[in-house]
């Protein structure tokens, strides 16, 4: 009877820490693992490795992208050159080439930092391909407003940014704007990729503007483990959408990275704090019984 009273005592208790440690909140279209979601950014030599989880075009750092010269890598678009844009320089791009794959990239002034926006085209028959992303500098700077309202030309996805150190995270929700020459897109529709096999999409409003959430779909198991190699856990995302104009496809697509919601590692730490403290109040009583048998 002892013994019986025991382990219901222990069920409950370990009930208690089961739906936190396992509960995992809607992942918005979540259909697995695409076959690149290892989490980790890049491949051999610090470049991206091929992206098969998505088909848009993207703009992927290579061995970080820190304050100094760093690398970027088109990837799904065969792109020869990015144009950089600065803070202070907001419709004039640095033209950088891409030599063997990638683009080696520097601040437009090295004395002025913040965001850096970067942009990379690929003309095909018929079709018009765009990636964009942003770069963070950590050396002071402006503020991105007027780097994002700047009017470009062609199609183009437009996020709001997150502020500085700052980044987007699981379950937050963001909005994205579609422009074409500069112009709202009324009604466009924007699909979000992650490279953790999610897909989830939004139509704009008219005046472009859309709101997509974050998906959570990092694996806790990761998560509980510290991220890869020990690191902060991150995924890459991309933005895109599409339009045609004269019988022209444009494609356009805005990528970065986003990061678990905090809160999760705070309930794998509570889960795991009610399972052992459970096993603490059973083992006492355990050996009484078996001192007593």
């Amino acid at each position: 009877m002892k013994s019986t009273s025991l382990f219901a005592l222990f069920l409950v208790l370990a009930g208690l820490a089961g739906p936190v440690l396992g509960a995992e909140p809607p992942s918005y279209g979540h259909h697995g693992p695409a076959p690149e979601a290892s989490g980790r950014p890049e491949g051999r030599g610090g470049m991206p490795r091929a992206q098969g989880w998505t088909n848009a075009p993207l703009l992927l750092a290579g061995g970080g992208m820190g304050r100094g010269n760093s690398r970027v890598a088109p990837q799904n678009l065969a792109a020869d050159q990015v144009e950089v844009f600065g803070p202070g320089s907001v419709a004039q791009a640095q033209l950088v080439p891409v030599a063997e794959g990638a683009a080696s990239i520097a601040p437009v002034d090295p004395k002025v930092g913040n965001y850096h926006w970067l942009v990379a085209h690929e003309h095909r028959p018929g079709e018009e391909r765009t990636a964009s992303t942003a770069w963070y500098v950590s050396n002071p700077g402006p503020a991105p407003t007027r780097l994002l309202a700047e009017p470009r030309s062609g199609l183009a996805v437009v996020p709001r940014l997150p502020r500085e150190h700052g980044s987007y995270r699981e379950g937050e929700a963001w909005n994205f704007q579609v422009r074409f020459d500069g112009q709202p897109v009324p009604a466009a529709v924007l699909v979000l990729e992650t490279e953790f096999g999610t897909r989830t999409r939004a139509v704009a409003d008219g005046n472009g503007w859309a709101t997509l959430v974050f998906p959570r779909d990092f694996d806790p198991a990761k998560l509980a483990g510290g991220g890869e190699h020990g690191g902060r856990a991150v995924g890459r995302f991309v933005v895109a959408t599409e339009q045609e104009r004269e019988g022209v496809r444009h494609v356009s697509a805005f990528n970065g990275t986003y990061s678990p919601d905090p809160g999760r590692s705070r309930d794998l730490a509570t889960g795991a704090g009610f399972l052992l403290l459970g096993m603490a109040v059973a083992a006492p009583l355990l050996r009484r019984r078996q001192e007593n048998a």
